[in-house]
């Protein structure tokens, strides 16, 4: 199950690389990340939330679905997923994360970490794992 993880990991990180064109300029945070916070709760390293982060996107994959969503001023909109499901834990984590993407603002934090920010409190953090390639 291990192997099978870490596996699912690579390729996932793989296909990321190979889908980020964009360069960062400016407040533009292009590039692959892995979800490392949710509201107060640390992400274990077993639970894998991948996000990539292009102009005018964010999309992921996990904890259950696929998913995607417009950022327009820096703002994450309504996003949509495919219905996929799982145990109810996953599924609760999954429904927990898209209400605190959904509105948040996308913000820098520090060199490699990017933060979501909704009502002045941070929900979600994330840490880069693929950077952007420079066309």
């Amino acid at each position: 199950m291990r192997t099978l993880l870490t596996l699912s990991l690579s390729i996932a990180i793989l296909l990321l690389a190979g889908c980020t064109s964009t360069t960062r300029q400016g407040n533009q945070l292009a590039g692959g990340y892995r979800l490392t916070k949710l509201q107060e709760i640390t992400i274990p390293q077993s639970l894998v939330v991948l996000m990539r982060v292009a102009e005018g996107s964010l999309s992921g994959k996990g904890p259950v679905n696929q998913w995607s969503a417009q950022i327009v001023d820096g703002t994450i909109g309504g996003m949509i997923s495919t219905r996929q499901s799982s145990n109810p834990e996953l599924m609760q984590i999954e429904a927990q994360l898209f209400d605190a993407l959904i509105g948040s603002k996308l913000t820098k934090d520090g060199k490699d970490r990017i933060s979501f920010v909704k009502d002045k409190k941070t929900v979600a953090k994330a840490t880069l794992v693929v950077p952007a390639r420079s066309n």
